[in-house]
C-alpha cells in the first residue's frame, strides 16, 4: 500500500487520502507531439486525470491510477508522487 510506503502505520480512510503526481516525458526529448493520458478508477467510475507531455494530477480518495500512451512510439516518463492525509 502506498500509505505504508509513505511511512503511515495504518491505511488512512479514503476520504482523508490525498495524492499528487507530476510527470514529464523524457524520452523522446523533446517530446515532439508524444503524450500520455492518466485515468483514475474510483468506486466504479472512471475519471480523466490529465494528459499531455507533462502535467500534474491531484486527487482525493482511494482509487487506481492508470497511465497510457495513445501514440505509436514508446515513451519514458519521469513521475513524482506525493501522498498524504487530510485533516
Amino acid at each position: 500500500m502506498l500509505s505504508r510506503a509513505a511511512g503511515y502505520d495504518a491505511e488512512p480512510p479514503c476520504a482523508a487520502f490525498a495524492l499528487g503526481l507530476s510527470w514529464q516525458i523524457w524520452d523522446p526529448y523533446p517530446p515532439d507531439g508524444a503524450r500520455v493520458e492518466w485515468r483514475q478508477f474510483r468506486q466504479g467510475n472512471e475519471v480523466a486525470g490529465g494528459s499531455g507531455e507533462s502535467g500534474v494530477v491531484a486527487a482525493r480518495g482511494c482509487g487506481v491510477y492508470e497511465v497510457s500512451n495513445p501514440g505509436e512510439a514508446d515513451v519514458r516518463l519521469a513521475i513524482r508522487i506525493a501522498a498524504d492525509t487530510l485533516p
